[in-house]
């Protein structure tokens, strides 16, 4: 599993994960099935574990990010334009 960014808790000579996001700039379909499938993997292993996926601009289907919410505990869109 690969993610963006890991907050995670030390356990002997690992770190375990308690917290990971997924950063897109662009989110297409192949970058969601990608992420979802790194968060499904993480959630087999530490069901506590919480995934945030946030992105700038969204080119899939609203249905798929829709179904995409079983496995990511929270989805933000951030506007690219910055406020005056």
């Amino acid at each position: 599993m690969e993610f963006d960014v890991s907050i995670g808790k030390k356990a002997k000579s690992f770190v375990e994960p308690v917290m990971v996001f997924e950063a897109k700039v662009e989110l297409d379909s192949a970058r969601l099935k990608t992420a979802l499938a790194s968060f499904v993997l993480l959630k087999q292993w530490n069901l506590k574990a919480k995934c945030i996926l946030a992105y700038l601009i969204r080119d899939v289907d609203i249905a798929l990010l829709r179904l995409a919410r079983q496995w990511a505990d929270g989805i933000f869109q951030f506007s690219p334009k910055t406020a005056r």
